[in-house]
């Protein structure tokens, strides 16, 4: 295989045919880490409105390292995965503070920052710095399967030390950033999971499977996890000004570093870390009333599949301020203190917004 006429050709494909997307408009390697670290587990057309509110509210890594978690957190819904959100306030104070808020251009050094991995760091790199450091994402880890006809699990973290030496091998070591940006374009656009489109490839003639006319055997992956079913209840619990009740607890099985309404976990044979109230919020619930339960649709959480239901509450403020850990916020505000589309789901409920709040 000529590998430096496979990039060449790779190369002049994206630059006739790319799609015009914000953060290709320069090498800042800011908006680069933002990018890359939105596009994890998330499609591009998902991550556009929110990538260009997040730097409206954040243009420059000092506005991040200085800006509050919270509104970080709230600019992060609907995109998931917020432990990301988290990182990249934590890797923003990070830089600040241990390289004056400047990226560093060693790849140790940068995987140092919180929530850089080697592929974001290959990317910055490569892309802002033009260091010759080969991406391998999802779609670079397809396209390299097809065009090696490479027969193991691309997830399997042995065969990615595989992946990563024909990633490598392949790279245009003068022109990384294009290379690599290229080929994470063909592996979205024309190289897809299914149905790809060999015909318009400009890299088929070096592509083993399409020769051998087996593209649809690769790449190879792992059976897909059944998702565990599971019922989430949620209590919102009003008080006499219609505040809800939100509360901490880190040990709860989701959403740990977040305060949230109250709510149960039901479904068969969970195990222990499934607990989600803590011996005071569980007392408090017991003795509610009962109420209403409305159904307010399904989430889906890494393996678990959840059907969301709620009930409102009404209690007299004095008679649980002395609980620990609670907070009553106006409903309005619920959606930045929880960030999650959970929030809107039930928000957005017939029913709730029918509800007369009055004691």
């Amino acid at each position: 295989m000529n590998n430096k006429n496979l990039s060449v050709d790779l190369q002049t494909w994206f630059h006739q045919f790319k799609r015009e997307l914000p953060f290709r408009k320069n090498k800042d390697p800011y908006r680069i880490w933002i990018s890359e670290v939105m596009l994890q587990q998330t499609r591009v057309n998902s991550m556009l409105d929110h990538y260009r509110a997040f730097l409206s509210e954040f243009p420059t890594l000092a506005d991040l390292a200085s800006g509050k978690e919270e509104k970080v957190l709230s600019l992060w819904k609907g995109l998931g995965y917020y432990n990301r959100a988290k990182n990249l306030h934590r890797g923003a104070k990070y830089i600040m503070e241990n390289f004056n808020g400047l990226f560093p251009s060693d790849s140790k050094e940068l995987q140092k920052v919180p929530g850089i991995g080697p592929y974001t760091s290959n990317a910055i790199l490569s892309i802002a710095f033009s260091l010759p450091y080969a991406v391998l994402d999802g779609n670079v880890k397809r396209v390299l399967s097809r065009v090696f006809a490479f027969s193991g699990e691309i997830d399997n973290s042995s065969n990615e030390k595989i992946l990563q030496g024909y990633a490598d091998e392949l790279l245009d070591t003068k022109f990384p950033g294009n290379h690599n940006e290229a080929i994470m374009e063909l592996g979205a656009s024309i190289c897809r999971p299914k149905d790809p489109d060999c015909t318009i490839c400009p890299i088929s003639t070096y592509c083993i499977a399409f020769q051998k006319k087996r593209v649809g055997e690769f790449p190879k992956t792992k059976l897909p996890i059944e998702k565990i079913p599971l019922k989430f209840h949620f209590y919102l619990i009003f008080n006499e000004s219609s505040e809800v009740l939100i509360y901490e607890d880190p040990e709860k099985r989701f959403f740990p570093k977040f305060k949230t309404p109250p709510f149960l976990i039901s479904g068969e044979n969970l195990s222990k870390s499934y607990t989600s109230l803590n011996h005071e919020m569980s007392e408090l619930i017991n003795h509610l009333p009962e109420a209403k339960e409305i159904y307010a649709g399904k989430h889906s959480i890494t393996k678990h599949s959840i059907h969301l239901f709620f009930s409102i509450h009404k209690v007299k403020e004095k008679d649980i301020k002395k609980m620990l850990n609670i907070e009553f916020i106006t409903l309005n505000s619920l959606p930045n203190r929880f960030p999650s589309s959970i929030v809107s789901k039930i928000l957005k409920n017939p029913f709730l917004k029918s509800y007369n709040f009055k004691f």
